[in-house]
């Protein structure tokens, strides 16, 4: 699976960035696998892991937090399209997604 993030501050696009593996740690520390140089960031902000397909965003105890579409998370699905805010920093993610264990009736009534 390959994740396309496009990050922005403050409104400009700063870049885009392509990974296939996985987990990522996201934060201002220059050790995450995504630095953001964002004061309101923490060293090690959130992390993005892959299971079963899809892929999973969870805070890592952040002290201003991570928001999945405007809203406060602790850990949640990260969906193509779905934005996250770290600070003043927002990363929009690109990936193709496969709904876990699919859809049962279409595939019972092929």
């Amino acid at each position: 699976m390959n994740l396309k993030l496009s990050v922005r501050c403050l409104a400009k696009q700063t870049a885009e960035l392509v990974f296939n593996h996985f987990p990522l740690v996201i934060g201002r520390s220059v050790e995450a696998d995504v630095t953001i140089d964002d004061r309101w960031a923490s060293r090690r902000h959130c992390l993005i892991e892959a299971q079963d397909g899809t892929l999973i965003v969870q805070d890592l105890g952040s002290k201003h937090g991570t928001l999945l579409n405007d809203a406060i998370i602790s850990e949640a699905v990260l969906k193509p399209g779905d934005t996250l805010s770290i600070g003043l920093t927002t990363l929009t993610a690109d990936y193709d997604y496969v709904e876990a264990f699919g859809n049962a009736e279409t595939v019972a009534g092929s």
